[in-house]
């Protein structure tokens, strides 16, 4: 059996992972056109729903580049020097 404090840390992890799936899903359900060209062409020329096809991308994702796309997209200028 697991520690109780190593559980909640674990439970922790797996709703934050829960949350950004879900906001990664949101997103690109809202915004399918952000999505890669060849997951684009399975909703325009296949006629596949978004929703299946944004479930097929994020399915895909290994957990580093589900961060990264999540940090992209959710907060597009973070790390980038804006000259004023």
């Amino acid at each position: 059996d697991l520690h109780p404090r190593v559980r909640r840390q674990r439970q922790m992890c797996i709703r934050d992972s829960d949350k950004l799936i879900t906001e990664l899903y949101n997103y690109y359900v809202s915004n399918p056109d952000k999505l890669p060209e060849n997951y684009i062409r399975f909703i325009e020329e296949y006629n596949q729903s978004k929703e299946r096809v944004v479930c097929d991308y994020i399915a895909g994702m290994s957990d580093h580049y589900a961060i990264a796309r999540f940090e992209e997209n959710m907060f597009p200028d973070h790390g980038k020097y804006n000259e004023t």
